[in-house]
Protein backbone atom coordinates (compact mmCIF):
# COMPACT_ATOMS: atom_id res chain seq x y z
CA UNK A 1 0.00 0.00 0.00
CA UNK A 2 1.61 3.13 -0.89
CA UNK A 3 0.50 6.96 0.35
CA UNK A 4 -1.82 7.33 -2.87
CA UNK A 5 -4.11 4.63 -0.59
CA UNK A 6 -4.45 6.54 2.12
CA UNK A 7 -5.34 9.81 0.14
CA UNK A 8 -7.81 8.53 -1.96
CA UNK A 9 -9.31 7.22 1.58
CA UNK A 10 -8.98 10.01 3.13
CA UNK A 11 -10.39 12.18 0.58
CA UNK A 12 -13.48 9.48 -0.19
CA UNK A 13 -14.55 9.30 3.54
CA UNK A 14 -14.84 13.42 3.54
CA UNK A 15 -16.84 13.24 0.51
CA UNK A 16 -19.18 11.38 1.52
CA UNK A 17 -19.71 12.47 4.98
CA UNK A 18 -19.65 16.36 4.07
CA UNK A 19 -21.83 15.66 1.18
CA UNK A 20 -24.27 13.40 3.81
CA UNK A 21 -24.20 16.02 6.32
CA UNK A 22 -24.76 18.96 4.17
CA UNK A 23 -28.40 17.16 2.76
CA UNK A 24 -29.04 16.00 5.86
CA UNK A 25 -31.84 18.50 6.10
CA UNK A 26 -33.53 17.21 2.97
CA UNK A 27 -32.68 13.57 3.58
CA UNK A 28 -33.87 13.59 7.14
CA UNK A 29 -37.59 15.51 6.26
CA UNK A 30 -38.66 12.59 3.91
CA UNK A 31 -41.83 10.98 4.83
CA UNK A 32 -42.65 14.49 6.68
CA UNK A 33 -40.66 13.82 9.45
CA UNK A 34 -39.73 17.52 11.51
CA UNK A 35 -37.39 19.88 12.01
CA UNK A 36 -36.45 18.94 15.04
CA UNK A 37 -36.06 15.15 13.51
CA UNK A 38 -33.52 16.34 11.49
CA UNK A 39 -31.50 17.66 14.43
CA UNK A 40 -31.69 14.49 16.40
CA UNK A 41 -30.28 12.22 13.19
CA UNK A 42 -27.81 14.64 12.15
CA UNK A 43 -26.29 15.03 16.09
CA UNK A 44 -26.45 11.02 16.38
CA UNK A 45 -24.99 10.96 12.66
CA UNK A 46 -21.52 13.10 14.01
CA UNK A 47 -21.26 10.96 17.58
CA UNK A 48 -21.21 7.73 15.92
CA UNK A 49 -18.67 9.16 14.08
CA UNK A 50 -16.79 10.38 16.66
CA UNK A 51 -17.80 7.22 18.70
CA UNK A 52 -16.86 4.42 16.06
CA UNK A 53 -13.76 6.80 14.80
CA UNK A 54 -12.57 6.07 18.32
CA UNK A 55 -13.38 2.05 19.04
CA UNK A 56 -11.95 1.39 15.35
CA UNK A 57 -8.67 3.31 15.52
CA UNK A 58 -7.99 2.05 19.00
CA UNK A 59 -8.55 -1.66 17.71
CA UNK A 60 -6.50 -0.72 14.50
CA UNK A 61 -3.44 1.06 16.40
CA UNK A 62 -3.40 -2.10 18.20
CA UNK A 63 -3.26 -4.68 14.99
CA UNK A 64 -1.48 -1.58 12.93
CA UNK A 65 -3.34 -3.53 10.15
CA UNK A 66 -4.03 0.44 8.58
CA UNK A 67 -4.37 -1.37 4.90
CA UNK A 68 -7.22 -4.08 5.82
CA UNK A 69 -9.03 -2.35 7.96
CA UNK A 70 -9.52 0.98 5.22
CA UNK A 71 -10.16 -1.58 2.13
CA UNK A 72 -12.59 -3.50 3.76
CA UNK A 73 -14.44 -0.23 5.53
CA UNK A 74 -14.52 1.19 2.06
CA UNK A 75 -16.14 -1.85 0.58
CA UNK A 76 -18.69 -1.88 3.79
CA UNK A 77 -19.44 1.36 3.33
CA UNK A 78 -20.30 1.32 -0.23
CA UNK A 79 -22.76 -1.28 0.62
CA UNK A 80 -23.82 1.14 3.07
CA UNK A 81 -24.32 3.60 0.71
CA UNK A 82 -26.09 1.68 -1.82
CA UNK A 83 -28.70 0.65 0.95
CA UNK A 84 -28.99 4.67 1.15
CA UNK A 85 -29.56 5.24 -2.31
CA UNK A 86 -31.84 2.08 -2.54
CA UNK A 87 -34.24 3.79 0.48
CA UNK A 88 -34.08 6.99 -1.33
CA UNK A 89 -35.42 5.55 -4.42
CA UNK A 90 -38.11 3.49 -2.39
CA UNK A 91 -39.29 6.57 -0.52
CA UNK A 92 -38.19 4.87 2.38
CA UNK A 93 -37.76 7.23 4.80
CA UNK A 94 -37.28 5.53 8.03
CA UNK A 95 -34.92 3.26 6.45
CA UNK A 96 -33.32 5.55 5.39
CA UNK A 97 -32.13 7.41 8.70
CA UNK A 98 -31.29 3.75 10.14
CA UNK A 99 -29.14 3.58 7.18
CA UNK A 100 -27.31 7.26 7.14
CA UNK A 101 -26.67 5.97 10.72
CA UNK A 102 -24.91 2.48 9.37
CA UNK A 103 -22.99 4.96 6.90
CA UNK A 104 -21.49 6.87 9.84
CA UNK A 105 -20.21 3.46 11.50
CA UNK A 106 -18.51 2.57 8.36
CA UNK A 107 -17.32 5.72 6.18
CA UNK A 108 -16.69 7.96 9.35
CA UNK A 109 -13.73 6.28 11.22
CA UNK A 110 -11.74 5.89 7.47
CA UNK A 111 -10.57 9.77 7.91
CA UNK A 112 -8.44 8.96 11.24
CA UNK A 113 -7.71 5.50 9.84
CA UNK A 114 -6.41 6.72 6.73
CA UNK A 115 -4.61 9.18 8.21
CA UNK A 116 -2.66 6.83 10.35
CA UNK A 117 -1.66 4.98 7.07
CA UNK A 118 -0.26 8.10 5.48
CA UNK A 119 1.64 8.26 8.15
CA UNK A 120 3.10 5.00 8.77
CA UNK A 121 3.73 4.83 4.93
CA UNK A 122 4.93 8.43 5.35
CA UNK A 123 7.60 7.72 8.57
CA UNK A 124 7.25 3.76 8.33
CA UNK A 125 9.45 3.25 11.80
CA UNK A 126 7.09 2.68 15.00
CA UNK A 127 7.75 3.84 18.11
CA UNK A 128 9.60 0.79 19.61
CA UNK A 129 11.92 1.46 16.73
CA UNK A 130 12.45 5.06 17.88
CA UNK A 131 12.50 4.26 21.11
CA UNK A 132 15.44 1.74 20.54
CA UNK A 133 17.07 4.24 18.52
CA UNK A 134 17.24 6.63 21.88
CA UNK A 135 18.53 4.12 24.26
CA UNK A 136 21.13 2.75 21.45
CA UNK A 137 22.27 6.37 21.58
CA UNK A 138 21.97 6.80 25.73
CA UNK A 139 24.29 3.59 26.32
CA UNK A 140 26.64 4.62 23.25
CA UNK A 141 26.73 7.89 25.58
CA UNK A 142 27.34 6.14 29.03
CA UNK A 143 29.77 3.89 27.66
CA UNK A 144 32.06 6.25 26.07
CA UNK A 145 31.82 8.30 29.62
CA UNK A 146 32.21 5.29 32.04
CA UNK A 147 35.31 4.70 29.29
CA UNK A 148 36.88 8.35 29.66
CA UNK A 149 36.30 8.32 33.34
CA UNK A 150 38.18 4.91 33.57
CA UNK A 151 41.05 5.78 31.06
CA UNK A 152 40.86 8.87 33.20
CA UNK A 153 41.95 6.83 36.04
CA UNK A 154 44.74 5.15 34.10
CA UNK A 155 46.36 8.40 33.61
CA UNK A 156 46.01 9.58 37.43
CA UNK A 157 49.03 8.78 39.75
CA UNK A 158 48.55 9.50 43.66
CA UNK A 159 50.44 11.10 46.41
CA UNK A 160 49.23 11.85 49.39
CA UNK A 161 46.24 11.45 48.38
CA UNK A 162 45.80 13.54 45.43
CA UNK A 163 45.48 12.91 42.10
CA UNK A 164 48.14 14.12 39.41
CA UNK A 165 47.25 13.62 35.99
CA UNK A 166 49.56 12.44 33.35
CA UNK A 167 49.47 13.36 29.80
Amino acid sequence: PGFIHALVTFTVSGIVINTLSTFMDYLVRLNGAGREYVGIVGGSFQIVIMISSLIVGKQTDKTRAYYSVTIAMLVLGAFGLAECGVSLDADRGGDLRWALIIVAVLVGPLQPVSTELGVEVAYPLSENTVLLGYSTVFFKFVKCLVYFILQGAERCWYHENRCYRTL
